[in-house]
């Protein structure tokens, strides 16, 4: 059996693994666009702070490819598919042939329709990372309250930088957090020396001292500028070959796409959410190991099922602020319970989110430890009703079920209601 893997990130290299377990006698081809061996992208803030050394990111062994009998073809492209033949080609024009191939290209960080953004750097990559960490700067504006513009505003703070972040929602993590959880993490941004504007964008990218002009005409001093406005899943290669293709890669329960023979993993995918149904592009590092396992292993034949992705999934420290969001945190319409324990000036806050007897998510800031037991109730769809009043409390665990947890009916679906 001929395997291909295009991706040599989280999800690319778990497939692998998944595939050498069952068939230790297939070729397996791994090809990336980047000329480095796995590393974690998730850890490149940590690098530009200065948290980590470039060594620590570097995930499994030097040997890792000559140990799984791997070949490698780093710094190498996949222009073309051609699902009737079995084949792709590379930017060198070398074809591979292959009798199972998994796309797990991931994602591309998004470029606004904004007049200069192409002075902006992105954080995507290792090379990205470096870019930024060798620009001699003193100021940066940083485009984007989201998870990665406030990890790049940490990490550049760390470096001693002055910082001014642009947020066009109402308040930080708009994806995640509510005004209350908002106001806790804002207070922190703001006591780390970090400047914030919300309900702007800008206008223009400039090359000169003032780099960046806003929508109400405020011009910003900044000699680096950072876009973090989101990612877009890489799915051209497919797309053009035939395959569906809807938020992601349209993949079925075992991470089949719509091509025979070929699969789809890690941020370039779209999967249901484990707690609304819909279809999703989960683009966490948990999320793209799990979906390459399961990748992997149909690929090489032993039958495994994908139940869906647990969005949003997040669990991250900003500015001193351990953070974890589980599943449904903002509901758009009536029907749900919600409830909270709100000490902002402890910074702490405690909110779940319940529809009818089931936990469908959670927000744990300041106080995060029992996030485990709540992940595992919202997974498994428990029936909380006898304990829906202990939930919130901050001794609350895996003690208080005495017996198996059982799983409540499978609730309608939800929907998750962004703000801004």
């Amino acid at each position: 059996m001929r395997y291909v893997v295009i991706g040599n990130s989280a999800a690319g290299t778990s497939a692998a693994e998944a595939i050498r377990r069952v068939d230790p006698l297939g070729s397996i081809t791994v090809v990336s666009d980047e000329e480095l061996p796995a590393y974690s992208r998730s850890l490149t803030p940590n690098l530009i702070a200065g948290e980590v050394d470039k060594k620590e990111l570097f995930y499994r062994p030097a040997n890792f490819y000559q140990a799984h009998n791997i070949e490698p073809l780093l710094g190498r492209r996949a222009v073309s598919l051609d699902p009737a033949a079995g084949r792709i080609t590379l930017d060198d024009g070398k074809e591979l042939p292959y009798d199972r191939l998994l796309v797990a290209t991931g994602a591309a960080a998004i470029r606004p329709p904004i007049k200069g953004i192409e002075l902006a750097f992105t954080l995507r990559t290792l090379e990205d990372a470096q870019a930024i960490m060798a620009t001699e700067a003193e100021k940066a504006v940083v485009l984007g309250g989201g998870l990665v513009g406030l990890k790049v505003a940490q990490a550049l703070r760390k470096r001693g930088l002055k910082v001014h972040v642009v947020v066009k929602s109402p308040r930080l993590l708009s994806r995640q957090l509510d005004a209350q959880g908002g106001e806790i993490l804002r207070r922190a941004v703001e006591e780390a020396g970090a400047e914030l504007t919300f309900g702007q964008d800008a206008r223009e990218v400039l090359g000169g001292p003032d780099e960046v002009i806003l929508e109400d005409g405020r011009r910003l001093e900044a000699e680096m500028v950072v876009v973090a406005k989101g990612v877009r899943p890489r799915a051209e290669l497919l797309e053009a070959a035939g395959g569906k293709v809807g938020r992601g890669v349209v993949v079925d329960e075992r991470m089949q796409t719509s091509i025979p023979h070929i699969y789809a993993a890690g941020d370039v995918a779209e999967v249901p959410d484990l707690v609304t149904g819909e279809r999703i592009v989960s683009a966490v590092w948990p999320s793209a190991v799990a979906q390459g396992r399961v990748a992997g292993l149909n690929m090489a034949g032993q039958e495994r099922r994908y139940a869906g992705a647990l969005m949003p999934l997040n669990a991250v420290d900003l500015f001193g602020v351990p953070i974890v969001s589980l599943g449904l945190t903002l509901p758009c319409d009536e029907g749900y319970e919600v409830l909270t324990r709100y000490h902002p000036e402890r910074g702490l806050y405690r909110k779940l989110v319940l529809k009818g007897d089931v936990l469908v998510g959670a927000v744990l800031m300041g106080e995060i430890e029992k996030a485990g037991v709540l992940a595992a109730l919202i997974r498994q769809q428990v029936d909380v009703s006898q304990l829906k009043g202990r939930l919130i409390e901050r001794g609350f665990g895996y003690a208080h079920f005495v017996k198996p947890m059982v799983p409540a009916p499978r609730p309608s679906p939800v929907s998750q209601c962004f703000h801004g």
